[in-house]
């Protein structure tokens, strides 16, 4: 919010001297439009940043897929998307979906949450400022066109169905399918403390890795706080449900 703003530029001013050098980093358009009502608190943008730069390199690979443009507000709610996709975005999406490649019109940081995603899928990702009205990427829209980002600079070229076919056809197979075991076997809900991360199976990854936090701050005293009588509801009733109310046909 605009107070925990407030808030937080104050504290840091007061406690480090800082004046002058500190200033807040609109990262998103949530924060550009929080920001413009406060009027007494310097702030940054990545073009200021980036200034002079009109590509910047975010993840590099190389992919084959269709070249399509999608409106940032209209990102999530784009049905026809697919993983084969390299998409371009007239700003910073708070999401996206797999898809095959990730042109942004705005610069991002290192650890932006897009460009850890991209990493975490091997998606190539650049900034290119004027990639909205480039001609030579609305010349390649809607048709397969092959990608490559580099460190200082990035390849696209029209292909041909073929070798977009050719490319995902090899991916697939490389891939391999996670299996993830479940454990129904466990019929009472539990308190946090009897959770462990060795309890994957019985309730999920997230609720294993909370009962492994509240045991290290019993075990090493540590000073943080989480949810007073926390308690863990297995896979078990979860089935159930799914069972019991036709849920399973849907899925």
């Amino acid at each position: 919010t605009v107070d925990q703003i407030v808030c937080l530029y104050n504290k840091i001013i007061e406690k480090f001297d800082l004046s002058g050098y500190f200033k807040i980093f609109l990262n998103t358009n949530n924060m550009r439009d929080k920001c413009q009502s406060i009027l007494n608190i310097p702030t940054i943008d990545a073009d200021e940043i980036y200034d002079g730069q009109i590509f910047q390199s975010l993840h590099q690979n190389s992919t084959y897929g269709f070249l399509k443009f999608v409106d940032v507000d209209s990102l999530m709610n784009f049905q026809k998307l697919t993983k084969q996709d390299i998409i371009v975005v007239n700003n910073i999406p708070e999401m996206i979906p797999p898809v095959s490649g990730l042109i942004t019109t705005d610069f991002q940081t290192p650890l932006s949450h897009l460009t850890i995603l991209c990493q975490n899928r091997d998606t190539p990702m650049m900034a290119f400022k004027n990639v909205w009205y480039d001609s030579l990427f609305r010349s390649l829209e809607n048709k397969p066109v092959y990608l490559k980002v580099f460190d200082n600079k990035f390849i696209i070229e029209e292909s041909n169905l073929d070798l977009v076919n050719n490319y995902w056809c090899e991916k697939e197979k490389k891939s391999k399918p996670i299996k993830l075991i479940v454990n129904t076997k466990l019929k009472s809900v539990l308190p946090i403390n009897k959770i462990s991360n060795r309890s994957v199976s019985n309730v999920g990854s997230k609720a294993a890795n909370f009962g492994h936090l509240s045991r290290l701050k019993d075990e090493l005293n540590l000073k943080i706080k989480i949810p007073e009588n926390a308690f863990v509801i297995p896979f078990y009733y979860y089935e159930k449900h799914i069972e019991l109310n036709d849920i399973k046909k849907l899925i």
